[in-house]
């Protein structure tokens, strides 16, 4: 799996890193606005 920074994240350095540390874990906190997981 693998999540990318979408909205007012996309492009930002660092953001797609920041989505995977929040989305890639256990009891995971994925803000869906922000975030895009597939």
């Amino acid at each position: 799996e693998e999540c990318t920074a979408i909205g007012e994240l996309e492009g930002k350095t660092g953001a797609d890193v920041y989505c995977m540390d929040k989305c890639l874990v256990y009891q995971s906190d994925c803000p869906a606005h922000r975030c895009q997981c597939y």
